[in-house]
């Protein structure tokens, strides 16, 4: 491989290291995943009796009582997954524009385009220039529906409770304020939920990040009894597996496993970043951001895709996220700084990128 040549680059979608195999000819049980922002020390799967197995999955009441504590909120909606309510949700609501981070998931724009929303956007890196423009819509007095991430995914980008408290007392009858707080859980003082919620909100809440059992496919979405409502006639019945409910029962509940791992992750990734810039204190970056499950890294074009495509061909899976022609973000989840084998290989390939590069 020439680096800063530009390579053929197709960027595999975070997770997919089925893909990531067949395209770098390399066994899946060979590859190190830094592509997501999964905790990469999730919570030890607990045996499940057959009864959850057997039997139709009707929400039990150990469930939604493990639900409501660990989140300190009782509306909600459980499902597989928030992508499940990202993708109805514009159908359910009232039609009428919609406020999206230029950049963040992209689901939630693609989810509003399908519905056929009018889209205006909001700048994704810097929250005092969001803010402004986001206050500036707001003082329009039209009605529209404002779209957080929070923290953004992949832009790190955050705002406090109260500000999205005062942006919810400000939109129009009927309009709603959508936030989603997939990457929160690290830092769980954040979450509107705690004392800022207000009725024209909806919280998307993911399970899989923070527990580190993705495969599970659960998420939580928590707004009034009456959206939960809309959203529960949409979804349908059964709409989380049993041995899912077995297993986040127990997970929600594990207070003990819960304070060990915030601070094991705060751990991971202070060590993480630390080991990053070994990295990209070579390398031209324009700007970077680190949260809890992930650190971002912003680059020339070429240099980023070089980078994506050589970790790549060593067994180690990126997040490559393309904003412009000139310049490409990387995104890299923490890693698991007791796992000396993959600390090694990452910085053996961090040196041979640098001695290409350089």
């Amino acid at each position: 491989m020439t680096l800063l040549s530009k390579p053929n680059c197709v960027p595999i979608h975070g997770g997919d290291i089925v893909s990531a195999s067949q395209k770098y000819n390399i066994p899946i049980d060979k590859w190190l995943d830094l592509s997501t922002g999964i905790n990469p020390r999730g919570y030890p799967i607990p045996a499940v009796h057959d009864h959850f197995f057997r039997s139709l999955p009707y929400q039990s009441r150990a469930f939604s009582k493990a639900v409501s504590s660990y989140y300190g909120f009782e509306n909600f909606l459980a499902t597989n997954g928030s992508q499940q309510v990202i993708q109805v949700l514009p159908s359910l609501l009232e039609p009428m524009s919609v406020l999206l981070p230029e950049f963040g998931y992209q689901e939630h724009r693609h989810a509003w385009m399908l519905n056929g929303n009018y889209i205006e956007s909001y700048p994704a890196f810097d929250p005092c220039t969001a803010k402004k423009t986001i206050d500036k819509k707001l003082s329009e007095k039209k009605p529209f529906h404002l779209v957080i991430i929070n923290p953004n995914n992949p832009t790190g980008m955050c705002f406090d409770s109260s500000q999205l408290a005062l942006w919810a007392d400000q939109l129009s009858k009927g309009a709603k304020l959508i936030i989603d707080e997939a990457f929160i859980d690290a830092v769980p003082q954040h979450s509107v939920l705690v004392n800022s919620f207000r009725e024209n909100m909806l919280v998307l809440r993911s399970f899989g990040k923070f527990f580190g059992l993705a495969g599970l496919r659960l998420g939580f979405t928590f707004a009034s009894p009456y959206i939960i409502n809309t959203l529960k006639q949409k979804v349908g019945i059964w709409d989380v597996n049993g041995p899912a409910q077995a297993i986040a029962t127990e997970a929600l509940c594990d207070n003990l496993w819960i304070s060990n791992s915030l601070s094991e992750i705060q751990l991971n990734a202070d060590k993480s970043r630390d080991l990053f810039s070994l990295l990209f204190n070579e390398l031209p970056v324009y700007w970077q951001v680190h949260q809890p499950f992930f650190s971002s890294y912003r680059l020339d074009k070429v240099v980023a895709e070089n980078l994506y495509e050589y970790f790549g061909s060593q067994g180690i899976l990126l997040r490559l996220v393309s904003f412009c022609e000139t310049t490409s973000l990387l995104r890299i989840g923490q890693i698991d700084h007791q796992n000396i084998s993959n600390l090694e290989r990452l910085k053996k390939v961090f040196n041979e990128f640098i001695r290409c590069y350089t």
